[in-house]
């Protein structure tokens, strides 16, 4: 490996933590404020303000995709430099492989290069994490029902 994909591999690794830490940092805002809504609707008594903060984290879906769209082409081009001009690279694994890079290390050995650029468009629908969708969803659809109960059964105020 030349000068010139040694600082590319060294420049790819640190955009990948990066990414990282912007979905962790936006995770953290978004949740911080989601619990702030759910306390100011507690505190007023306000049951729509319970499905504000469960639109929140259905913002914070798209954003959490988009940064691993933009990791999956990282990892791509990280594994595939490897593969090119890294002899034994078995002894190489990004990151120890998260889930994501596993994935894209599966479609690097593909032999058609249509078939790799469709998979590859689709990795961060497959591939979902706690994190950034399963956790979302399920405490967004939580509230939502509990905003549901304490409007009809509890009888508080939408607005």
């Amino acid at each position: 490996m030349n000068r010139f994909h040694e600082i590319e591999v060294e420049k790819l690794h640190e955009t990948i933590l990066s990414t990282e830490n912007f979905r962790l940092q936006s995770g953290i805002f978004f949740a911080t404020v989601n619990l702030g809504v759910l306390s100011f609707a507690v505190s007023q008594q306000k049951a729509a303000l319970f499905f504000f903060a469960a639109v929140l984290f259905w913002v914070m879906i798209p954003i959490d995709f988009s940064a691993r769209k933009g990791l999956t082409s990282y990892y791509y081009r990280i594994l595939y430099l490897h593969k090119k001009y890294v002899r034994n690279d078995k002894d190489y694994s990004p990151n120890r492989l998260s889930k994501l890079a596993q994935e894209v290390q599966k479609i690097l050995n593909l032999p058609n290069d249509q078939d790799k650029n469709l998979k590859l468009i689709s990795i961060p629908w497959r591939v979902r994490n706690l994190f950034g969708f399963w956790l979302p969803i399920s405490a967004s659809l939580v509230e939502i029902v509990v905003g549901v109960v304490l409007w009809q059964v509890l009888r508080w105020h939408l607005v």
